[in-house]
């Protein structure tokens, strides 16, 4: 089942700010009215105020059906503050809120329309006006455009703020929730594995297809100038230097990015062979991600046609094979914050639980041991020797959960803690 990804504007932090202000402008009116004695005509048009402001606040959404609700509960707050106000038109102080949660909500331009929209509102008003109110009307109806308009901007400003600040997190959070449905959906369409180590066999298997040699390998860049080997074949450990900042053809055929032939020759001891090598570079984007060695002996042949055949096959590896070396990474990563969350649940939990019964089997021990029981002494030591073995495997595979290795832990970081916990606690 594909689910939606929540939108940035739902798990957007919400500001205290508009609600605070539509609940007080509403109730200082609200008391207002009623102090000047509620009509039911302004009872209606307080309703449908707080109707449409509610609806507002709880969708609070940059899209348009929250820019009508805004305008809908502007235009019931200049409206029936003209008509039902009287001379007071406290409903009328309501609407610069209306322009502040415009700006929160959509920004300065939505702030901008809305003062627009309550401008008009206000221009229109005046001539349902008495014309014994019309200078006082159009007075208060000047300035509250204009402090409408000032809390539209500020609120279109400090939506800026809101979601460069408190925000940020959260887009982050959506854009990772994105990316990772779009990779699940990926992965299940794709031809080949996300293993490396298969996709570098699979390489391998591709190349001697179309050649014949007897040793090869497929190496890969991790950061530092050595390469690591993530396949190799014919051969039991790598016999090719593989050290980007000696010479050699590996170093060649990665800097040129061109394939590169080699003849070797056999030594004056007869340990090697004479062979022929074929280093093919893998680029993704013109950029050089690793290499495929292949090595020809006893009579194979490994020439420039067949470096011809193979050029295409290991230019259309090298996408295939990032991708996987990146969704190794991905899985790693989640692979260790795992581990680290099932190690601490373990010391935080069963091994607490455990040490208290280790004390508790003490205490009981030194109590039967006054009252000179000493057979129930030997059944309580065998049950405190079983929990102290439980409680050292315990801690040996929270060890091992622990020591594993990761982009910011290598191999000698991983070895150390684990021997020095195995140490601490065993007889070693």
């Amino acid at each position: 089942m594909t689910r939606r990804a929540p939108s940035s504007d739902r798990i957007q932090r919400r500001s205290w700010l508009v609600p605070s202000l539509r609940a007080s402008l509403f109730a200082l009116i609200t008391v207002v009215t009623l102090l000047d004695g509620m009509q039911i005509d302004s009872a209606l048009w307080l309703t449908a105020l707080g109707a449409t402001a509610v609806a507002a606040q709880w969708r609070d959404r940059n899209d348009v059906l929250t820019q009508l609700l805004i305008f809908a509960e502007a235009t019931i707050a200049a409206v029936g503050g003209v008509l039902a106000s009287g001379s007071n038109f406290p409903m009328l102080a309501y609407l610069p809120a209306t322009a502040l949660a415009a700006g929160i909500a959509a920004g300065v331009h939505a702030a901008l329309r809305t003062s627009a929209l309550i401008a008009v509102l206000l221009v229109a008003g005046r001539g349902l006006v008495d014309g014994a109110m019309v200078n006082e009307y159009a007075t208060n109806a000047a300035q509250l455009a204009l402090f409408s308009l000032t809390t539209g901007i500020l609120g279109g400003l400090l939506r800026g703020i809101l979601r460069d600040g408190s925000t940020a997190g959260a887009e982050r959070f959506v854009e990772a929730y994105r990316l990772l449905e779009q990779l699940r959906g990926v992965t299940r369409r794709l031809p080949g594995s996300l293993d490396p180590g298969t996709v570098a066999t699979t390489l391998i298997s591709d190349c001697r297809a179309v050649a014949d040699f007897s040793r090869a390998g497929v190496f890969l860049q991790t950061g530092g100038s050595v390469l690591v080997p993530l396949a190799i074949a014919g051969v039991r450990r790598v016999p090719w230097r593989v050290d980007l900042d000696e010479p050699g053809p590996v170093a060649s055929a990665w800097h040129t990015r061109s394939p590169v032939v080699e003849n070797r020759s056999a030594d004056i001891d007869g340990r090697r062979r004479g062979s022929r090598l074929i280093v093919l570079p893998i680029t993704v984007s013109s950029r050089p991600v690793g290499v495929v060695v292949l090595e020809a002996v006893d009579g194979q042949l490994l020439d420039e046609r067949a470096v011809a055949d193979l050029r295409p096959i290991v230019e259309a590896s090298g996408l295939p094979l990032e991708t996987a070396v990146l969704f190794d990474d991905l899985r790693s990563s989640a692979a260790l914050e795992e581990r680290e969350r099932l190690a601490k649940e373990m010391h935080d939990g069963i091994a607490q639980d455990l040490a208290y019964l280790g004390v508790e089997l003490d205490s009981l021990l030194g109590e039967l041991r006054k009252d000179g029981l000493e057979r129930p002494v030997a059944h309580v030591q065998e049950l405190r020797q079983r929990i102290t073995g439980l409680i050292t495997d315990l801690r040996l595979s929270m060890s091992d959960l622990r020591s594993s290795t990761g982009p910011t832990r290598g191999l000698g970081a991983a070895l150390s803690e684990y021997t020095r916990s195995v140490g601490t606690s065993s007889a070693i």
